[in-house]
């Protein structure tokens, strides 16, 4: 099985990927990023922490994602 993956965002030298819920091809991407790519630094957002970002940006960023 071939998985294709592009982060959502990469700022300086690390990763940030938005994750509002994990499915199994979600958990076997993260899985398999650490494992063949450990030297990668990727910061999961879940939806905990998206929501919080959400309260404090939605106003301030005009393009924000709206549900």
């Amino acid at each position: 099985m071939l998985i294709h993956y592009k982060p959502d965002f990469k700022i300086f030298d690390f990763y940030i990927e938005v994750k509002g819920w994990w499915n199994e091809k979600s958990k076997l991407i993260r899985q398999l990023m650490a494992e063949q790519y450990p030297d990668i630094l990727i910061l999961y957002i879940s939806e905990k922490e998206y929501k919080q970002l959400y309260t404090i940006y939605m106003d301030k960023i005009s393009n924000w994602e709206r549900r």
